[in-house]
């Protein structure tokens, strides 16, 4: 009698099958996601942000924000006429005065809310920089030429602009300044690019914005200006008809005194002060609300 030989097959238990399909399941989905996360291009991705204690409003509105700061450069060309002393002809200057100051978006398409001091520095503002920035001339000449009228042994730098900052004050018109249109620059804060692979802030990507509408100095001190930037990251604006004194706030931006390094990363990482509202005014001029601030805040 013959009897062909069967192997015996067997089957494993269901609910070890099922397990199987699932976990062959779930590896083909990680090895999915792997090979997409690779094959996909480099996102730019920001420093160590958000931080802080998130779970505290006022920290996470923070984080939120932070992305749409931008620092503002302004760069005017001035030609100065500075009067010295009795006598002596005026001193004449020719150069560039370079300002900062700070804006957020407040759009997904390159809208910058800032003040307008940023972008039109008033003329007063104006004639104090061409001053400080030629001040180390200015001490020169006024003690080569100035000595026989005025005593210049002690004069210093800090003096020689107290001094002229008081006849702009008083209306004396020692100081002529006149200047063209001012180049506008913007830069990305470090929250949103990430840190900066160049050396140095002129090497450094940035934006040439226009100006789409200003309230002056004297006004609202108020400006709207637009870089060419889509899905830009903004903030909401808020009431500030509803703060009260010793409400807190957060602000966020980049102070002068905070520039310690020519490194972009530095000087495209803002700087964030708690302070709290003191008192709610206005402007003389114009009636425009002015929210007074209580606590540490960096000049600039």
């Amino acid at each position: 009698m013959n009897s062909a030989f069967r192997p015996v097959r067997t089957r494993a238990p269901r609910s070890v099958r099922r397990l199987l399909v699932m976990v062959f399941s779930a590896f083909a989905s990680v090895l999915a996601l792997t090979l997409f996360w690779f094959t996909q291009p480099s996102p730019v991705r920001a420093a160590l942000h958000p931080g802080g204690d998130t779970s505290n409003s006022a920290v996470l509105n923070v984080d939120i924000a932070r992305p749409a700061i931008v620092r503002i450069i302004s760069i005017y060309s001035f030609v100065a006429s500075i009067q010295l002393c009795a006598g002596v002809p005026a001193d004449t200057f020719n150069g560039q005065l370079v300002t900062s100051g700070s804006g957020a978006f407040i759009s997904s398409h390159g809208d910058i809310l800032t003040a307008d001091h940023v972008v039109n520095l008033p003329s007063g503002d104006l004639a104090i920089g061409v001053i400080e920035t030629e001040v180390g001339q200015l001490l020169q000449d006024l003690k080569s030429k100035c000595a026989r009228t005025i005593n210049t042994s002690f004069l210093t730098e800090q003096q020689v602009v107290e001094y002229y900052y008081e006849s702009l004050v008083s209306g004396d018109n020692l100081v002529s300044v006149a200047t063209g249109v001012p180049s506008l620059r913007v830069w990305l804060d470090t929250s949103y690019t990430g840190t900066y692979a160049q050396k140095t802030l002129k090497d450094t990507h940035y934006y040439t914005p226009t100006i789409r509408a200003e309230s002056s100095f004297e006004q609202n001190d108020v400006a709207i200006i637009q870089i060419p930037l889509e899905d830009s990251p903004s903030i909401a604006l808020g009431d500030s008809t509803a703060l009260s004194p010793t409400d807190p706030l957060s602000i966020l931006g980049f102070p002068g005194n905070g520039d310690l390094s020519s490194d972009p990363t530095d000087l495209l990482t803002e700087s964030i002060n708690q302070v709290q509202v003191s008192a709610l005014k206005q402007n003389d001029q114009s009636g425009g609300p002015v929210i007074q601030v209580g606590g540490n805040v960096e000049s600039g």
